[in-house]
């Protein structure tokens, strides 16, 4: 909990690791590892002298001699062995402006964990579109990092009906995106789809508008939404006791 009100400076050689952490979609135990990193404010660094990096040098020559296994205490490794057996609850929803657009995404498991997700289209689409893309976003980052079984919920009833197979499909350019829906809906063991009012889907929606209203340049923002249980005038009170006097 320290590190997350704090900016975190990596300074690293690896380039390797500079290029995952840029990039949006990963398979496997890596992809895990990039969700759970995410909420953190991590910087890269590359160092300027060969000092700062000798004794990182000289510890990954000489790593320990113990062999036992992680602590259950890490919070990936236990997420890791978790994730397969437990069921998991998707949200999502695309917003399309005139200008920009953009996809949110809420995955919540039942041991109450939740991953946020808000992605920006930097390309032009219809609403019909944004929300098939925030859809098989949300398949696709769920299975890339192990999850079995998957309920999804969404206000798009065109979306819904259509991987269902209710609704046909009008519009030629969806094709393609109903095509790998159903694929991907395979790969879990269990599987649902289900619609729900836009009111009950407020986080995946504001995610979405999120993504296509924020301004930012490169592969991605960070943006941090704390709790302020006082009013700032109560605060500056405590503060500065002397000035409220």
């Amino acid at each position: 909990m320290y590190f997350l009100a704090h900016q975190i400076l990596l300074v690293t050689k690896s380039h390797p690791i500079k290029a995952l952490l840029h990039q949006p979609l990963l398979t496997g135990r890596i992809a895990l590892c990039l969700v759970l990193l995410s909420q953190y404010d991590i910087s890269i660094r590359t160092p300027k002298a060969v000092k700062s990096q000798a004794i990182a040098d000289q510890l990954a020559q000489f790593p320990g001699k113990e062999e036992g296994p992680l602590s259950e205490e890490i919070p990936g490794e236990v997420v890791v062995t978790e994730i397969p057996g437990k069921k998991w609850t998707m949200r999502f929803d695309g917003s399309a402006m005139t200008t920009s657009n953009g996809v949110g995404i809420v995955l919540s498991c039942e041991n109450g964990n939740t991953i946020p997700l808000s992605f920006k289209l930097g390309f032009s689409c219809s609403n019909n579109t944004a929300e098939y893309e925030a859809y098989l976003t949300g398949l696709t980052i769920a299975l890339s990092i192990g999850v079995k079984h998957m309920r999804v919920l969404g206000d798009s009833n065109l979306v819904i009906s259509q991987v269902k197979g209710d609704f046909a499909l009008w519009e030629q350019n969806l094709a393609a995106y109903r095509t790998w829906a159903q694929r991907l809906e395979l790969e879990f063991q269990t599987f649902s789809i289900e619609y729900t009012q836009r009111s009950e889907n407020r986080f995946a929606d504001t995610l979405a508008t999120l993504g296509s209203q924020i301004p930012f340049k490169g592969r991605d923002t960070l943006i941090k939404i704390g709790r302020q249980e006082h009013s700032i005038i109560r605060i500056l009170q405590e503060m500065y006791p002397r000035e409220s006097k």
